[in-house]
C-alpha cells in the first residue's frame, strides 16, 4: 500500500513538473512567434509603398481631344473637348481656359468624368479661326498641375490663320498664372491691360518660352501679366507685368521673337493717413507707403488764410 501510494504520489509530482515544462515551452514558443511576427512586420515596413500606393505627384496629361488642332470647316456649333488621364479638380478648370477671340456671349464648361468640354452660348462666326487654350492651371484632384498648356486651333472656314509671335519671358514666379496677351492695333484707342481684356492670349512654358500662334496678320501690342487674381486684367497694385518697347507685327514665316522681363510697377499715388502737430512749427504727416520728400509739394495756411512758408520737409 505504501509502495502504491508512493508510486501514485510520484506520478502526480512528475506530471506537475512535466506540465510546467510544457507550459514554459509553450510560453517560449508564443514569445518566439511574437518576435518572428514583429520582425516580419518590421521587414515589411522597410519595403515597398503603403497599401494606398505611391503618392501622386504627376500632373494630368491630355490623352484625347476634339476637334483635332488645325482642323478646317469645323461646324459653328462645335463643342471642343479634351480628355485627361485622370480626374480634374473642378475648381481649377474654369479660370484656366481661354478662348481667342473671346465669344461675345461667353461660354461654359462642362466636366464629366475625365472629360472637359467647352460649350459656346452662341454659334461661332463663319470663316473664322478660333483658338482654345487649356491652361497649365488645370489640376488633378491631388493638386498637381498640367506640365504645360494645350492649344487647340480650328477654323469654321476653309483656311486657318497661321501668323505668330514668339519669345522668352524671364522673371516669372508662377507659370500657371502667367499669360501673354496680344491686342491688335485696329483702332485709334490705346489698349489698356488694366481695363481691356486681350482678345488673344497664350501661356509660357516652365522655361519661359512662349508662342502666340494662329493669329491674323496684324500689328499687336504685347503684355505679359502675372494674373494672380484670374480676372483677365492687370491689377497694377500687386501683379507683375512685362512689355516690349515697341509694337510687334505678326508673321507666318519669319516669326518675330521678343524678350520680356517681368517687373512690378507702382502706379498708385501715396495716400495720406493722418497728420499730427508736434509743436507750433512742426507737423508730422503719415502716408501708406514711403515717399520722397524731394517730390512733395506742400502748402500751408493759417486760420486767416495767410500762406505760411515751409522751411524744410524730411
Amino acid at each position: 500500500m505504501e509502495t502504491r501510494g508512493s508510486i501514485t504520489g510520484g506520478t502526480k509530482a512528475n506530471h506537475r513538473i512535466f506540465s510546467s515544462e510544457i507550459e514554459a515551452k509553450r510560453s517560449n514558443l508564443r514569445t518566439g512567434c511574437i518576435l518572428i511576427a514583429i520582425l516580419l512586420l518590421a521587414g515589411c515596413a522597410k519595403q515597398g509603398y503603403p497599401p494606398g500606393g505611391p503618392e501622386d505627384v504627376t500632373g494630368p496629361r491630355i490623352v484625347a481631344s476634339h476637334p483635332q488642332s488645325e482642323s478646317v470647316q469645323v461646324p459653328t456649333d462645335v463643342r471642343p473637348w479634351i480628355r485627361l488621364n485622370e480626374y480634374p479638380a473642378r475648381s481649377s478648370v474654369e479660370d484656366a481656359i481661354f478662348i481667342s477671340p473671346e465669344p461675345d456671349e461667353g461660354f461654359e464648361i462642362k466636366i464629366r468624368g475625365k472629360r472637359i468640354q467647352v460649350r459656346f452660348k452662341e454659334e461661332l462666326p463663319e470663316n473664322s479661326t478660333v483658338v482654345v487654350t487649356f491652361g497649365s492651371g488645370i489640376q488633378d484632384i491631388h493638386g498637381n498641375q498640367m506640365p504645360e498648356s494645350f492649344v487647340m486651333a480650328f477654323s469654321t472656314g476653309d483656311k486657318i490663320d497661321k501668323s505668330g509671335i514668339s519669345g522668352y519671358l524671364k522673371g516669372m514666379k508662377n507659370p500657371a498664372s502667367t499669360w501673354i496677351w496680344a491686342y491688335p492695333l485696329e483702332s485709334a484707342e490705346e489698349p489698356d491691360p488694366r481695363e481691356d481684356k486681350a482678345p488673344y492670349a497664350t501661356q509660357p512654358d516652365p522655361e519661359g518660352k512662349f508662342r502666340l500662334a494662329f493669329l491674323p496678320t496684324a500689328e499687336y501690342r504685347i503684355f505679359a501679366v502675372e494674373d494672380s487674381r484670374k480676372n483677365r486684367i492687370w491689377d497694377s497694385d500687386r501683379e507683375a507685368i512685362a512689355f516690349p518697347p515697341w509694337d510687334v507685327l505678326s508673321a507666318e514665316l519669319d516669326v518675330p521673337e521678343i524678350n520680356l522681363m517681368m517687373a512690378t510697377y507702382d502706379l498708385q499715388p501715396p495716400n495720406l493717413r493722418g497728420a499730427q502737430a508736434l509743436h507750433r512749427q512742426a507737423v508730422r504727416f503719415s502716408f501708406d507707403e514711403p515717399v520722397k520728400t524731394t517730390d512733395l509739394e506742400i502748402e500751408a495756411t493759417n486760420q486767416d488764410g495767410r500762406r505760411l512758408d515751409i522751411v524744410d520737409a524730411y
